[in-house]
């Protein structure tokens, strides 16, 4: 996927398997604190950390002329420095790695290319048809992915070994070698005040300081090149990977991480997101088991099952110390889901079925956070929490509470019920019992006033017009009448329904929010009142094709994949035209919902699970 013309602000990212990436943009020039060459995990998948920021470099010609091939922004008008640089010919995105080729005038060519895994990151430069003197100055800051360096710290310490420099700060260690090039005597060095224009939109902090560990200078012949190679600490080997056969696949693979020393998960979305219970749950299906990777789908859902408590799988584990937080009424509802796709697929595992019944009894019996069924709907609320999919917050104060009997989770009850009969004989009887209580109390969500249904039930019904419907009609067991069914779907359609995805509010409604932009506390309240969500269009597409009405998948949402962040599916997007992407660049859900409808990608191929090599 070469991008001679694409926008040169798009971005590209490449994970290893660890929780840590390579991300920037076309052109080189970082505008996230979440830019790197290198990002690394101290605690798999969490704990990130920038071990590479960027390398500054540059080649020297005999006739003096020097021409820089990265560039940045300094100082507060945010100015791009150094001037005099090499033309960017072109950054390919299409491989394992990123190439970047650049035309040095009345020289030649020079290429650069990274690849990472988990076994660490090579960055190589090789001089084409032309004879250079290469100088590099790779930055580093240490600190955490979500934070910024503010001067130079005395923690962060830079040890010589020769031909490796060892780079520390605290627990977190990284060295660096090389191979076609040498260390010069120059010592470490503080760069200044260092712009990053995507957070001074978002509202944060954007100035950074860097450290320069050292300056490398190579001499290379046509043909010949120098390489840096960067090992964490944490570095492990990396199995081999069945190459992926569509880009859809490509992006897929790069949310699949380890966790811990064993264990599997998977990354809701990069930058910023780790793993999320219901995220991994909703992305597993599309990710994994339409895929045919069983292995690596039933280790996934072993890790979350594990960590289950009182019937709740974690919400999302910590950034920062990997505690599981449980406070989610519908990530164990989407695990047993799951877990039925993967035993449909020939999965099989006694420990987890048995998870699941002690997620049913849990409900059943009432668990954490206000949990229950109640006249065979399930109810949800705790002060402080937002405990469905949307659950934005801000200050403590949940956005959409949804408090009582959000839609979604009793659709998502039913469904699991019923799935679970035929798995659990011995617990038949119940969940049998259950399963008709429910769907007899289900009729009580239908909104004659509208021709669709209340999006909660509790002591005043909602009667906002939102998606989370369309995710109960996607159930075979929903127990809606059919013409209900198409009434909701033509009402979704005329308000909701984008060229991207769904909204999350009707635009008639007067909460509505066309862009997701500006400050936190702007976005959070945007994040579903009115923004489009991509994964939304796979529920969708199997409510219609239950009701009869089947679609196709939009061709507009797979040409997403090659502009924002090339090769990869947004989290969100605006919910007023041009619908511009919004959020994480990279999500998990949104490429695992697209890829499980897309014709050409829903083949299953040889099991695999791991990362490919350098």
């Amino acid at each position: 996927m070469p991008t001679e013309a694409a926008d040169p602000a798009d971005e590209w990212i490449r994970t290893d398997g660890l929780g840590g990436w390579a991300m920037g943009t076309l052109d080189g020039i970082n505008t996230r604190r979440y830019h790197a060459l290198w990002m690394a995990a101290d605690a798999p998948p969490v704990q990130r950390f920038v071990a590479l920021r960027a390398v500054m470099d540059e080649v020297a010609l005999d006739d003096g002329q020097v021409f820089s091939l990265t560039r940045g922004r300094f100082g507060p008008d945010a100015q791009l420095h150094p001037i005099n640089c090499a033309d960017l010919i072109e950054t390919d995105v299409s491989g394992s790695g990123i190439c970047w080729r650049f035309a040095i005038q009345g020289a030649g060519e020079v290429v650069r290319t990274l690849a990472l895994n988990a076994t660490g990151l090579k960055l190589q430069w090789t001089a084409i048809n032309c004879t250079l003197r290469l100088r590099l100055l790779p930055l580093t800051t240490m600190r955490s992915a979500h934070h910024l360096q503010h001067g130079p710290s005395d923690d962060l310490a830079v040890r010589d070994e020769g031909d490796v420099m060892h780079v520390m700060r605290g627990s977190r260690q990284v060295q660096f070698s090389l191979a076609g090039g040498r260390w010069t005597d120059q010592l470490p060095d503080w760069w200044h005040a260092l712009r990053y224009t995507e957070e001074a939109a978002r509202g944060y902090d954007d100035t950074e300081d860097a450290l320069a560990i050292g300056q490398v200078e190579a001499v290379l012949s046509p043909g010949q090149s120098c390489m840096l190679k960067g090992v964490s600490a944490r570095a492990q080997t990396a199995p081999d990977m069945v190459p992926s056969h569509c880009s859809l696949e490509q992006a897929a693979d790069q949310f699949i991480v380890r966790r811990g020393q064993a264990g599997q998960s998977i990354i809701a979305g990069y930058p910023w997101f780790a793993d999320w219970g219901r995220d991994t749950m909703i992305s597993l299906p599309g990710l994994l088991i339409h895929r045919g990777q069983l292995d690596c789908a039933q280790d996934v859902l072993q890790t979350w099952a594990s960590a289950m408590r009182n019937g709740l799988l974690p919400n999302r584990f910590d950034d920062v110390d990997g505690t599981p937080h449980h406070d989610t009424a519908d990530a164990s509802l989407w695990f047993i889901l799951s877990l039925c796709k993967w035993i449909d697929a020939g999965g099989r595992d006694p420990d987890l079925l048995d998870a699941a019944w002690q997620v049913v009894d849990a409900y059943l019996g009432g668990t954490d956070f206000g949990i229950c069924v109640r006249s065979g709907l399930v109810e949800a609320g705790a002060d402080g929490h937002a405990l469905t999919w949307m659950d934005a917050q801000h200050d403590g104060i949940a956005i959409t509470p949804r408090r009582g009997r959000p839609i979604e989770l009793s659709a998502l009850w039913l469904e699991s019920l019923r799935r679970l009969s035929a798995l659990l004989p011995e617990r038949d009887s119940v969940l049998q019992r259950e399963a008709t209580r429910t769907a007899d109390a289900f009729g009580q969500f239908w909104n004659e006033a509208t021709g669709c249904c209340h999006d909660v039930l509790g002591d005043t019904p909602d009667p906002s017009i939102r998606p989370n419907q369309v995710i109960a009609c996607a159930m075979p067991s929903c127990p809606l009448p059919l013409t209900q069914r198409r009434s909701i779907l033509r009402l979704v359609e005329q308000r909701l329904l984008t060229s991207v995805g769904l909204r999350t509010l009707d635009p008639s409604d007067a909460r509505y929010m066309g862009t997701c932009e500006g400050s936190q506390q702007q976005r959070d309240l945007a994040y579903h009142n009115g923004t489009v969500w991509p994964w939304l269009i796979g529920p969708w597409l199997d409510a219609r094709m239950l009701a009869k009405m089947p679609a196709a998948l939009p061709q507009s949402l797979l040409e997403t994949l090659n502009s924002g962040c090339i090769g990869q599916l947004a989290e969100i997007f605006d919910g007023d035209a041009p619908h511009r992407p919004r959020g994480c660049p990279a999500q998990a859900w949104s490429v695992a919902e697209v890829l499980r409808h897309c014709p050409e990608a829903n083949r299953p191929h040889a099991e695999a699970c791991g990362r490919p090599g350098n």
